[in-house]
């Protein structure tokens, strides 16, 4: 919201304008969300045998709602996501990989 406000006040926008700009920003994040979550829910679906890992993982690490702190605690969870990412990409904004040969 901070950052909608300053680019309102340097470009001059209108309240319309603003709101506007503040929504196609949270409808953008929104939609990336659900469809990484989706990809996850598809790859689980798919893999029970994974699933039930992360569900063994999460009952031998928390006993109460997860917050972003127990994520040490959960390197399988958290490696499904990020496969989940690479096999899936929610976004084409990928930073360009390089291979060194060693000479």
């Amino acid at each position: 919201a901070h950052q909608v406000l300053k680019c309102q006040e340097e470009r001059g926008l209108t309240d319309e304008q603003a709101a506007y700009l503040a929504g196609s920003q949270l409808g953008a994040g929104t939609e990336t969300i659900a469809q990484a979550l989706n990809v996850t829910m598809m790859a689980l679906a798919k893999h029970p045998h994974v699933l039930l890992r992360a569900q063994e993982e999460v009952d031998a690490a928390l006993s109460e709602v997860p917050t972003p702190a127990d994520l040490p605690r959960l390197p399988y969870c958290a490696a499904i996501v990020q496969e989940s990412l690479r096999w899936r990409p929610v976004s084409c904004a990928e930073s360009e990989r390089t291979t060194f040969e060693e000479s």
